[in-house]
């Protein structure tokens, strides 16, 4: 599509790598001004490009992906942009509460051939937790090889937060 082809818009927003706030901001803009103008295939086009890329989009675009799933009633696209947070999130907690989503909107789905390579993934990754492990048992999974401990959440330092900017004006 044109607006990810090459020397497009998609090139210079994703310029600069890992993308910075304005970049998120634009992506997320351009992501509910798509859906609401009718081209909702053209904004799931462009997560397809960040997914392909691996780049963490923001919680704000994540976040319009997600109603358009849910307003179009496409659970699928809802699983992918789940497995897309938990693939790029900045912590190990919110991988670990993404994967739990994405297993439980699978099993939900009856999708559990995803479910099983989602748990998988958050045993290599050393993510499992205790739903996790509630999830695996529903599964008949085996037990983990990694060690099953609890969703590691903190406060954000002051420095890691999207509005601090450094000695330059950059974020």
């Amino acid at each position: 599509h044109h607006l990810t082809a090459a020397s497009g818009f998609y090139d210079k927003l994703t310029e600069v790598r890992p993308l910075g706030k304005s970049s998120r901001a634009q992506l997320a803009m351009t992501v509910l001004s798509l859906h609401h103008l009718g081209l909702t295939d053209i904004a799931w086009h462009l997560f397809d490009q960040i997914s392909k890329d691996g780049l963490q989009a923001g919680g704000e675009a994540y976040s319009y992906w997600l109603f358009i799933a849910g307003e179009t009633r496409n659970p699928q696209r809802e699983i992918d942009v789940f497995e897309q947070m938990a693939r790029t999130a900045h912590t190990r907690g919110l991988q670990g509460a993404c994967w739990n989503a994405v297993v439980v909107r699978c099993l939900t789905l009856g999708d559990e051939s995803r479910a099983r390579r989602s748990l998988q993934v958050m045993d290599m990754e050393e993510l499992c937790n205790p739903l996790s492990e509630v999830l695996r048992q529903r599964l008949g999974l085996p037990a983990p090889r990694s060690a099953v401990g609890n969703i590691d959440w903190r406060r954000r330092e002051k420095d890691e937060h999207e509005w601090v900017t450094n000695s330059l004006g950059f974020s």
